[in-house]
Formats: C-alpha cells, structure tokens, sequence
C-alpha cells in the first residue's frame, strides 16, 4: 500500500537536535505514513544519526536525502515539497515538536475531507 502521508524534516548542521525529533516522530510511522530527511549538506554526523534509524527500524518507510552543497533554507524546504511521494505533506522544522496527538487530529481531519468530497 502507498503511504498516505509524508512526514518531513529539513534540517542542517543539528545532528543531536535532528535526533531528538526522530525520537518523536518515528513512532507515528505506519503503514500509510512515511517519513523524509532533506540534509542540507550537513558534515556534523546527521546522515549517520538518519541512518541508525533506518536500520533499526526497517519495517518503516524512511528515506533521507543529502543536497551535494548546502541550497538555503528555503530551497532545502522546497525539496521537501519535491521529493514527497504522497498524497499529504506535513513539513516540521528538526527542533519543532508535535503534540502527541498531532497525527490522530490529521487523520480525523483527512477522514473527514474525504467524506465531505464523497457527497
């Protein structure tokens, strides 16, 4: 099944910071919500930070992704935009922090957008 949802994280030089929102954001992965790293050509260990959690939890889809040279805030955040292959795009920044019940609000919301267009 495709996923339905991207979560995903711009981020440059924050490795320790990047961690901690992996932390967060990993658990709210399922089957139809996927997550997206855009590295900004960071060189502080943040692709070995992604990586360690792609493999400890392979079952998820996690991509992540390294610009060759750093592009600026904004385009970085256009990649983002770019690179999601879903239907949805959630963008948060490597020091935001979702509530804990964030996804389960988008998914009443999405529930809802899609038995309004129903009728």
């Amino acid at each position: 099944m495709k996923q339905k949802l991207t979560i995903a994280i711009p981020t440059f030089k924050r490795s320790q910071v990047l961690k901690e929102a992996l932390g967060l954001f990993v658990p709210m992965l399922t089957e139809n919500v996927s997550l997206l790293v855009i590295d900004n050509c960071s060189k502080d260990g943040t692709q070995e930070v992604v990586q360690a959690v792609i493999d400890a939890k392979p079952q998820h889809c996690i991509r992540y992704l390294q610009n060759e040279t750093n592009i600026g805030g904004d385009a970085n955040l256009m990649r983002c935009i770019e690179e999601a292959d879903t239907e949805w795009l959630w963008i948060f920044g490597d020091d935001d922090r979702p509530a804990g019940d964030a996804l389960d609000i988008i998914r009443s919301e999405e529930h809802t957008s899609e038995l309004q267009s129903r009728q």
